[in-house]
This record gives C-alpha cells, sequence and structure tokens, in this order.
C-alpha cells in the first residue's frame, strides 16, 4: 500500500507520529488473518466459484447421503445429486402428500425439514409446517419422490430432533416444557425406552456407538445404553459435574469424544470409566466430528455462536490413548492456512458431517449458523480446501 507523505522541517514530531499512526492502521487492515488480504483475494472467486445463491445466508440443520446423492435440511429439503454442482429444491409438490395428511394450515407455506438422517436405504426427514410452526411427524423415502410417515410418534409430544450412529435412528420429543423423551427406530416404527418425559436431563442433542452401547449428551448429563434398553440409572454427570455437554462422537474402537460448552474435549475408551481432557481451548465448543483417512485420525470441533468464534479447532488423535493433544493452530489437517482465513475463519460452525464416499474419497460438510451458509471439502489423496455450496 502506498500512502504519499508530506511532512515540512518545521512541523513537530507529534504530527509525524501522527502519520505513522496512521499507516500502521493503514497496513494492519491489509492484514486479513494469517493468509493476508492477497491470498484472500486470490481464493475468493474459487471458494465461491459453485456456490448455489439461495444457500448463501442460510442457518443448515443437517446433511445426508443417500446412495450417492446427497440431502439437505436449509430450510426448505434441498438435494445434490452426485453429478450436480449446485443443490436443487426437493419441490412442495413432491411433499404435497405430507402436508395433505398431517398439516392443519391450508396456506401455501413451504415444509420445513428440521431434522434428518440415511440409514440403510432410506432418508428420514422430521418435517415441520413453516406457516404454523406443526410438527408434521418423520417421513421416509427411498428416492426423494415417494414419502411415507414413520409411526409411532403421534402421541409422543413434539417432536425435537433426530439423531443417530451406528446406522441405528432415534426421535426425541419433549412433552412438557423440559420433559424429554427418547425413541428408538425398530426398522417398523418407533418405539419408546427408557427415557420417557424425563426432566432430570436436558435437551438429548446427540449420539455416539462406542462399539457396545450408545452415548446421548443431554444438557449436564450423559446416557448411555442399547436400543430400547437406554435405562434411567444409566444417567450420569459424565466427566464433569453439572457440566454443559454440545456434543459426543465417535473415534475408533471403544473409544469417543465429549466436547462441552465451556471449551473442553473429553475422550474416553473403556465406557467414562477413565477420561482424557483437552486444555481449556477458550472457545464454547459445538458438537465434535471424527474424521479418518490414510493413516491420520482427525478431530474437528467447531467454535459455537454464544462465544468468540473462530471455525473450528482440529485436533490430531493419533495419540490420544497417550494425552488429549493440543489443536492444530495452523489449521493444516484438513485446509491450509490460506483456505481456512478466506473461508470459515471467524464463522460459527453447528457440527461437521462426514462421508466416506468410497474409493478413497472423503466429503467434509460444515454447516454454519448465524447466516454463514453450508460449506463443503472433499479428499481424494489431498483435501481440496474448504469451498461455498
Amino acid at each position: 500500500m502506498n500512502v504519499p507523505i508530506l511532512i515540512r522541517r518545521h512541523e513537530s514530531g507529534i504530527l509525524i507520529l501522527a502519520i505513522l499512526a496512521v499507516l500502521a492502521i493503514g497496513l494492519s487492515s491489509c492484514d486479513a488473518g494469517p493468509a493476508g488480504i492477497f491470498s484472500r483475494v486470490a481464493t475468493e472467486k474459487p471458494i465461491n466459484l459453485t456456490m448455489t445463491p439461495a444457500l448463501k445466508d442460510s442457518n443448515p440443520s443437517f446433511v445426508a447421503r443417500l446412495g450417492e446423492d446427497y440431502y439437505a435440511g436449509i430450510g426448505i429439503l434441498r438435494y445434490k445429486k452426485a453429478a450436480d454442482t449446485s443443490w436443487s429444491d426437493v419441490g412442495q409438490s413432491v411433499l404435497s402428500e405430507i402436508k395433505a395428511t398431517s398439516s392443519t394450515n391450508t396456506k401455501p407455506s413451504p415444509l420445513f425439514a428440521s431434522a434428518g438422517a440415511a440409514i440403510g436405504t432410506n432418508l428420514y426427514v422430521l418435517f415441520v409446517d413453516s406457516g404454523t410452526g406443526q410438527g408434521l411427524g418423520v417421513w421416509k423415502t427411498v428416492d426423494g419422490s415417494v414419502w411415507n410417515k414413520v409411526t409411532g410418534l403421534d402421541s409422543a409430544g413434539y417432536v425435537r430432533t433426530l439423531l443417530s450412529a451406528n446406522d441405528e435412528l432415534f426421535a426425541v420429543t419433549e412433552a412438557s416444557k423440559g420433559a424429554y423423551s427418547i425413541y428408538h427406530f425398530d426398522g417398523s416404527g418407533f418405539v419408546a425406552t427408557s427415557i420417557v418425559a424425563n426432566t432430570s436431563i436436558g435437551y438429548p442433542s446427540s449420539v455416539a456407538h462406542d462399539g457396545s452401547s450408545y452415548w446421548f449428551s443431554a444438557g449436564s448429563k450423559l446416557i448411555s445404553g442399547t436400543g430400547e434398553l437406554l435405562a434411567s440409572e444409566n444417567i450420569g454427570d459424565g466427566p464433569v459435574a453439572g457440566g454443559s455437554y454440545a456434543g459426543l462422537c465417535s473415534t475408533t474402537g471403544s473409544g469417543f469424544v465429549v466436547s462441552t460448552r465451556d471449551g473442553y474435549l473429553h475422550y474416553t475408551d473403556n465406557a467414562g470409566v477413565d477420561w482424557k481432557t483437552s486444555d481449556n481451548t477458550s472457545y464454547s465448543l459445538s458438537v465434535p466430528s471424527f474424521i479418518v483417512f490414510d493413516s491420520k485420525q482427525v478431530l474437528v470441533v467447531g467454535t459455537h455462536l454464544k462465544s468468540t468464534v473462530d471455525g473450528y479447532l482440529e485436533f490430531d488423535m493419533a495419540d490420544v490413548a497417550t494425552s488429549f493433544p493440543s489443536p492444530n493452530s495452523s489449521h493444516t489437517l484438513i485446509s491450509d492456512a490460506t483456505n481456512f482465513a478466506a473461508s470459515l475463519a471467524g464463522k460459527p460452525i453447528r457440527t461437521l458431517s462426514v462421508f466416506d464416499e468410497g474409493s478413497g474419497r472423503h466429503k467434509a460438510f460444515a454447516l454454519c449458523d448465524g447466516n454463514n451458509g453450508l460449506w463443503s471439502n472433499t479428499y481424494s489423496a489431498t483435501w481440496g480446501g474448504w469451498i461455498r455450496e
């Protein structure tokens, strides 16, 4: 940056200092993160090249992979065929049977897809009438065009979300304020677990499988069990009494990681008997994700909207059995400093959804809050860098 400087000999040193201060401010404004402003400009076109404009200011709720195609709840339900570069609306005409069967609203308001998961050959989606906020239940499809309602939840209270792990599906309902139930899908319909209208737990927001049991994060509590056998006696404080758990994810073998809203990560590989804990990250954390590619094991966790945010933190988990690692400050495990600075740095991330596409390919989606949209990164021999969807 060239700034002309005109200083007369008789002017005081105060004026000289003032001009130097202005220069410092101007130069610092050109330093846009670790990549620098010129790196940002150089990468601006590639990260937006295939962007779907309607997704730019969105708050995506889920991404699921059915066969080779992707579906996402981004307000309305959208899909992306394997060969597509942009996302399309599934279409309200396709979903008309859902509204005709379930909604009392006759106005032409769209259906929102608030939660979803793909299990086997079916996609399961929780729909809400955007005009009234009325929950329309959980529906399934094999192709995105023909939908059938899943039974078992009609009188269970308001359905809050769907959770999945280990190819199993769970639904969380709220009968009255703070009274949560967890239902398990048994292949034909949802059946109640032992967690019914429970007021001693918080909102069950995440699930992981440790090889034998399912673990749920539920406010300040963790819940464990198998299928319908989630047991009330298996509700506990977990590694932190009175903590606020954001979510959890499976790692390798019997391991899983729990994240907290006050900046800690906790790892166990023996069903919570022993825990290894990270240093405080100084961020409020969101739901963690675990990525395995080549011989690497990487944990990624977003920084949450309720605190100072900076995209995500990443950890090399190769030696976690010895001690919990420190975050990789250079963001080189699934990206690089230039790409990270130009894409997700400074953005709040709800979670990262990671998919194994086969033949050594992986795709990660970053679901941002704060109207920051949906981003993806593809691995094929190397990570290609984050781009806007």
